[in-house]
Order: structure tokens, then sequence, then C-alpha cells
């Protein structure tokens, strides 16, 4: 997987924990963790035992089962050969005398009746286990020897050739060992030098083996058979008993092996049941581990934050006098005083911020105070604008009536011209700057109206280019005029847009120099905008002035020379 994946993967997991769990109580959460902590290296390790300790353990246990009811079965059989050969002589067995070929035994009975019944049902009366003889060969070769049954299948065959293979083999080893013990220490007794010094004691290896389940064709349990196939050993002292028959070319110790047969389903159910046993366990202690640690986390954990969040509680309702107390001695102590503390500094904080609002209270006072002051002088200010403006204007519009009655006068001089020429220039200037002072006393004011009326733009620019085309002639330039034939009539009020294009061209005309370019353009911006735009090659306006000129009574720094006092071109800014 790759780590984008990986990433997503782990958000997507912290999303849905955060989904499912992210209402619940600390202490829920805490125990639904440290369950889940607790289940996984419980469950691994219950796990393991159950799969490695547990199963060897069963497996072991049915063995060794299997191994006892083997030797039982071979105990058993010596029983009732032993009971069978004193029936054989007399129809009682107190009369009966049991038959040896080597040596003469008591005619009296070995056991009781009740004694034999005793002990078929302790050692080999059991509907558990199914057992019987098994042997390779053919024909009995040895003396007192019962026949056994021969392989069922192939693969039983095999077992039982294995099983003799290595049963020869340690044999030779066990017999080999023993000669060279009994060479160390032969003794002088002839006695001692019988069968049993021959072959000595039985070693102590088990040998056997195991399969399953199998399953025959008739018979099987659900589930099939565990099978436990158990060699049994012939010591010294059993070949007195069962020497070998001398018409057979046999082995000296005959080979016979004991079939055990349990229901392979009844190794499960013990699997089974020791598996519960200790799933019932660990979930026993993961339930009493949880107990435990609700009743700690409650105790040391849930309890001083229960107290703490009392204690936030009434001092949000106003008892900010209320403190925590908290004796635990552990961190938790710690943070009852540093809540302690963070209280105390909050209340010194609060009557320090009371002081300051008071202080300010009476310094907004004072401010408000002081711009309605500012207001009232400004208004005023306006007013004495508009009246001066006003009254300005009357004797203006005489004197430049006056100049132009002087104008049309034909018996004046050059000179008087140019005087009365030189009137009528200022008077102009005078006038407009009159009018502008006057236009921002009413937009102050709010008294500044809009009349909109329907007109043509094209019809305007035209009209107010030519208006102005002797400035521009004085001064040679060019203007050039861009008018789209597409503009529609708008609804807006015309002396305004006139104004507005009288400024920007008056201030092209008195910023270009001489034989400089004007040029004009209006047109559609979109179906929803027009645009009226004014281009002249003058001096610019530099970006950092771009907020100071729509100022009142503020130029461009380029208007305003070094010194700050005189300016290059004139006007008021407005």
């Amino acid at each position: 997987m790759k780590i984008p994946q990986l990433a997503t993967l782990l958000t997507s997991t912290r999303q849905l924990i955060r989904w499912m769990v992210g209402d619940w109580s600390l202490q829920r959460k805490s125990q639904l963790f440290l369950g889940v902590a607790l289940m996984i290296p419980i469950g691994m390790s219950f796990w393991f035992l159950s799969r490695i300790v547990t199963r060897d353990l069963v497996r072991d246990t049915i063995r060794q089962s299997a191994r006892d009811h083997a030797r039982s079965v071979v105990a058993w059989r010596h029983v009732t050969s032993q009971k069978f050969s004193q029936a054989a002589g007399s129809s009682n067995p107190t009369d009966a005398t049991p038959q040896s070929s080597n040596t003469d035994r008591p005619n009296r009975p070995l056991f009781e009746p009740q004694v034999y019944e005793i002990l078929r049902s302790q050692l080999v009366d059991t509907a558990y286990f199914k057992d019987q003889f098994l042997m390779l060969d053919s024909e009995v070769m040895h003396e007192d020897l019962a026949s056994a049954n021969l392989p069922a299948t192939d693969a039983e065959q095999q077992i039982l050739e294995r099983l003799e293979s290595r049963y020869r083999q340690l044999l030779s080893q066990h017999q080999a060992s023993e000669a060279a013990k009994a060479s160390e220490t032969k003794s002088t007794n002839d006695s001692k030098n019988s069968v049993e010094d021959l072959f000595g004691t039985p070693f102590t290896a088990n040998l056997y083996a195991e399969a399953g389940p199998v399953f025959e064709p008739k018979d099987s349990p659900e589930g099939g058979w565990y099978v436990y196939y158990h060699v049994v050993q012939f010591p010294g002292k059993c070949m007195m008993c069962h020497p070998r028959d001398l018409r057979y070319q046999a082995e000296e110790i005959p080979f016979r092996v004991v079939q055990i047969k349990i229901p392979f389903k009844q190794t499960e159910v013990v699997s089974a049941t020791t598996l519960a046993v200790m799933i019932a366990v660990a979930m026993v202690t993961i339930a009493f581990t949880l107990l435990f640690v609700q009743w700690v986390f409650r105790n040391i954990v849930l309890n001083p934050l229960h107290h703490l969040t009392a204690v936030s509680d009434e001092i949000s309702r106003g008892n900010i006098y209320l403190r925590a107390s908290l004796d635990t001695g552990d961190e938790f102590s710690a943070l009852g005083d540093s809540f302690n503390r963070m209280l105390r500094h909050m209340t010194d904080g609060q009557s320090k911020l009371r002081e300051l609002n008071m202080e300010l209270d009476v310094r907004v006072d004072q401010l408000a105070q002081a711009n309605l002051q500012l207001y009232e002088a400004n208004r005023l200010k306006s007013d004495f604008l508009a009246n001066m403006s006003h009254e300005l204007r009357t004797p203006l519009n005489s004197i430049l009536g006056f100049s132009e009655v002087l104008q049309g006068i034909e018996a004046l001089t050059d000179k008087q011209r140019k005087y009365v020429s030189n009137i009528q220039t200022s008077g102009r200037a005078l006038l407009e700057m009159i009018n502008d002072v006057l236009d921002l006393a009413k937009m102050e004011a709010g008294k500044m109206k809009v009349t909109a009326t329907l007109f043509r733009l094209g019809d305007l620019v035209r009209a107010q280019c030519t208006a102005l085309q002797s400035l521009i002639d004085e001064k040679n330039m060019d203007l050039q005029l861009e008018v789209s034939a597409e503009l529609p009539e708008i609804f807006q009020d015309q002396s305004k847009i006139q104004q507005i294009l009288t400024n920007l061209l008056s201030n092209a005309i008195k910023f270009t120099p001489d034989g400089g370019l004007i040029t004009v353009s209006c047109g559609l911006a979109n179906e929803n905008y027009l645009f009226l735009t004014v281009t002249d090659t003058g001096v610019g306006i530099p970006e950092d002035d771009f907020e100071i000129i729509f100022e009142k009574f503020r130029q461009s720094s380029v208007v305003i020379q070094q010194d700050g006092l005189t300016r290059q071109y004139s006007g008021t800014g407005l």
C-alpha cells in the first residue's frame, strides 16, 4: 500500500472513530479503548496458547490415555489367558490348572470370578476406546502367544512395517548395551545366564504411531477415528513364557502392536472445551480489569474533574470568589492550584479592565463632544463657503457682463481690448473656482440633486470637445475623437456627465505640454456598461498619488514644486 493511500486510510479511520465515540464521556471512551487494548494482547496470548500449548497438551493427553489403555489391554490379555487356561482344565475355576509349556503352575485359581469382573471393568470395559492386537506375521511363531489381526489397509500395513523396523533397530541397540553391561558385571552364578540375561529389561523408549482422522468403510463415528498404535515390548521374563517355536525361522522376540481407536470428535471436544475455558478466563479477566480500572478512574480522575467543572459553573454564574479544593497530592492538586491562580489573575484583570473601561468611557465622551464640535465647525464652514460662493458669483457675473459690453465697443484701443480680455479670462477662471467650491458645499450638505434625462452620449462628447477646441488650438495640440456608432440613448444627468467630461478635458489640456495629443473615446464595454476615456500625453500621475488626488484641495506631487508651496499648474484640487 502506498503512503498516500495509507494516510487516507488512517484519516478515514480517525474520522470514523471520532464520529462513533465523539459524544461519549471520557469514562466510556477510556473503557472502550482500554478494553480493546486488553483484548488484543490477551486474545493473541490465548490464541498462541490454544494453537501451540493447548493443542500439544490435548494431543499429549489423548496420546497418554491411549498408551495407558494399551498397557491395560496387554495386562488384561494376560489375565484372560490365565483364566481361560484354568477353565480349560476344569469347569470350576478353583479346580482349573493353568497350562504352560515351560513351567508347572499350581492347580488353583489365580483370582476369584468377582475379581475378574472388577479387573475387566477397571481395565478394558469402556465405550470410549476400541482396541485390538495387530501383527505382520500370517502365523503365530511363538509359544503361548495368541493370534492377532492383520493390517486392514495398505496404509496400516506401512505403519506397522515402519514400527517393526524401528523396533528391531532399538532392540538391537538395547541388546548390545545390555550385553556390554553383563560382560562387565558377569556373575559366577549359572542361574543368571538365562534368557533374561540375553534379552535384558525392556528399553524405556515408547514406540508408537498415530493417525487421524481415519474413516472406515463401516462403523465409523462422526469425524472418524483417532488411531494409536502401541508396540508391545517383550523383556526377558516375557520370553520365558513365549519362546520361539522351533518349527519357524522367526525372530527371537515377537512383534505385536495394540491398536487403540478413539473417536476423533472426542479430541476436538477436549480442544473446544479447553478453548472455551480459556476464552471464559480471558473474558472474566478483562471484565474484572475494566471494573477495577473504572473504579480507579472514577475516584482518581473523574471526581477531581467534576469538582473543577462544578467550580467553573459556579464562577460562570457570578460567584467569582469560589475556589477549587483538591487535596489529592498529585497532578490534579497542581491543576487545582493553577486553576485558583488563574481565577485570581482573572479577577484582578477584571478589576483593572473595569477601571480602564470607565476611563475609556470618559475619553469616548470627550471624543464625542470634540467630534460634535468639529462637525458643527465643518457645517459652519460649508455654509460659509456656500454663502460666500453665492455672494461672490453675483458681482463676478456683473464684472463679466460689463467686460463683454466693453469688448463690443469699437472705440477701444488694442491695449484697452487686451485689458478687457484679461478681465474676462481671470473672471471666468475665478467663476469656475467659485462654482467648484459651491458644488463641493452642496455635496457635503447633501443638496446636490440628480436630474436624469434621455440623451445620446456621443452627441454630448462631440459638443463638449467642440466647445473646448479653442483652448486646444491655443496650445497647438491635436484632439482625436473616437465615438462608437452603436451607442444607444442613456437615461442620466446630462449636466453632471458634461461637467465630468469638462473637468477631464480641462485637466488634459492643462497638464499636457504644447504640441501634445488628447484622445477621447466612448463606446460599449458590454451589454450593461459604457466607457468614456480621456487619454493625454501629459505629465501623468504617479501611482503613489492615485488616492490623494481624490481628496479635497489635493493635487498630484507632479503639480507641486519641491518646496511644497509653489505650483507649476493652477487649480484648487476640487
